[in-house]
C-alpha cells in the first residue's frame, strides 16, 4: 500500500511539474499591454443656427487591453478589447447615462504568418497597415481597425503593403464592398516616403465618392527628421488626389502639412488640413470637424511626460466649414482636448 501511495505520488509530481513547466513556457510567450486616457473635450460651433446650442463639453474615457503571442515558430496571434460605443472610428466613451456600464468590444483579433524572413501575412481585424507619415490622419483616423487580409513587405530601407480591407463582405447583404489597397515606401536616413493607391468597389451602383462608396484614391505622404540642439523635430507632409471622373477639379484634393518636435519629455506640434469637398476618403480623422470633408483648419498639440507610462497633452482644432460658410452666421468651429495617457 505504501509503495502504491508512493508511487502515485511520483506520478502526480511528474504530471504538475510537465504542467507547471508547460504553463510557464506559454505564459512566457504571452505579452499584454493596453491603455487608458481620460478626456476633458470642450466643442464650440458657430457654424449652426444662432437659435442652436453651439457649446458642449464633456468628459471622455478610453480603454484598451490586449494580449499577443505566438501560436507556432511561423505564426503570431493578436486581440485587443476596447471601449467603444457603436461606431468604428472612435473607442471614446462619454461619462453619462447616470452611472450606467460601459461597452466593450473586440477591436483586433488577427494572425499573422511569417512567410519568410522579409514578408507577413495577416488575416482578421488588425491593426492599420499603411505607413502614415507622423501618423497622418489625412486619408484614416487612428482608431480604424482594418478588417480582411493584408501582406507585408520590409527588406532594408524598402517596405510595401498589400490588403484587401472588407468594409462588408457579407453577399446576402446585397451591398457587399472592399477597398483594396498597395502602398510602397522606404525610410533612410532621416527621410521616410509613401505612394499609395485605395481603390473601393462595391455592388451598389452610384452613390457618393468617398472610399466607402466606390472612389478611386492616390496618396503620397513624406517626412524629414532632423536635430535642433538637443530636440528633434520632423517636417511632415500628406496629400491625396480622389480620381473618380465625376468630381470637380477644384475639390478632388485633400492635404496636410505639419511640424512635430520632441524636447526632453516634451512633445510639441502644428498642422494645418485642407479637405476638397470630394476630397475627402470618408475614413479620416473623426476629431477634425466629424471627419467632414470640404473643411480646412488647424490643429495645435502639446504633451509633457510626467511619469513613466504616463503623460499629459493638450490639443486645439480650429476649423472652417466650407459647406456651412455661405449661409452659416459663422462657419468657424474650435475642438480643445485636455488628456491624461496611461499604458501599461
Amino acid at each position: 500500500m505504501k509503495s502504491l501511495i508512493k508511487k502515485s505520488v511520483l506520478a502526480a509530481s511528474l504530471v504538475a511539474t510537465y504542467a507547471g513547466s508547460a504553463m510557464g513556457a506559454w505564459y512566457e510567450d504571452v505579452t499584454l499591454k493596453g491603455d487608458f486616457r481620460f478626456r476633458f473635450q470642450k466643442d464650440t460651433d458657430d457654424s449652426k443656427a444662432a437659435t442652436m446650442e453651439d457649446d458642449r463639453s464633456r468628459q471622455r474615457i478610453r480603454f484598451r487591453y490586449g494580449a499577443y503571442g505566438a501560436v507556432n515558430e511561423k505564426i503570431d496571434y493578436g486581440f485587443r478589447f476596447a471601449s467603444v460605443v457603436g461606431g468604428t472610428d472612435s473607442r471614446n466613451q462619454t461619462l453619462s447615462g447616470n452611472l450606467d456600464n460601459k461597452s466593450i468590444g473586440l477591436d483586433m483579433a488577427y494572425v499573422t504568418m511569417k512567410v519568410n524572413d522579409v514578408t507577413t501575412v495577416t488575416a482578421g481585424k488588425f491593426k492599420n497597415p499603411f505607413w502614415k507619415p507622423q501618423k497622418s490622419p489625412l486619408m484614416w483616423d487612428g482608431d480604424y481597425t482594418p478588417e480582411g487580409l493584408s501582406l507585408g513587405y520590409k527588406n532594408g530601407s524598402l517596405f510595401a503593403n498589400l490588403a484587401s480591407i472588407a468594409l462588408d463582405s457579407d453577399s446576402k447583404s446585397n451591398n457587399v464592398q472592399w477597398i483594396n489597397a498597395l502602398q510602397v515606401g522606404f525610410k533612410t536616413g532621416g527621410f521616410a516616403g509613401a505612394l499609395a493607391y485605395y481603390g473601393a468597389s462595391s455592388d451598389v451602383a452610384g452613390g457618393g465618392t468617398d472610399l466607402t462608396n466606390g472612389s478611386e484614391f492616390l496618396n503620397v505622404g513624406l517626412e524629414y527628421g532632423f536635430s535642433m540642439g538637443s530636440s528633434k523635430a520632423t517636417l511632415f507632409g500628406d496629400y491625396a488626389i480622389n480620381q473618380d471622373e465625376s468630381v470637380g477639379a477644384d475639390s478632388e484634393t485633400a492635404m496636410l502639412l505639419g511640424i512635430n518636435v520632441k524636447s526632453g519629455k516634451f512633445k510639441y506640434g502644428l498642422a494645418f488640413m485642407d479637405v476638397g469637398d470630394e476630397g475627402g476618403s470618408g475614413l479620416q480623422d473623426s476629431d477634425f470637424n466629424g471627419g467632414k470633408a470640404d473643411t480646412q483648419g488647424y490643429r495645435v498639440n502639446l504633451g509633457y511626460a510626467f511619469a513613466e507610462n504616463s503623460s499629459a497633452s493638450l490639443t486645439y482644432f480650429a476649423w472652417e466649414d466650407q459647406q456651412s460658410a455661405a449661409t452659416a452666421v459663422d462657419p468657424k468651429a474650435t475642438t480643445l482636448q485636455a488628456d491624461l495617457k496611461f499604458k501599461f
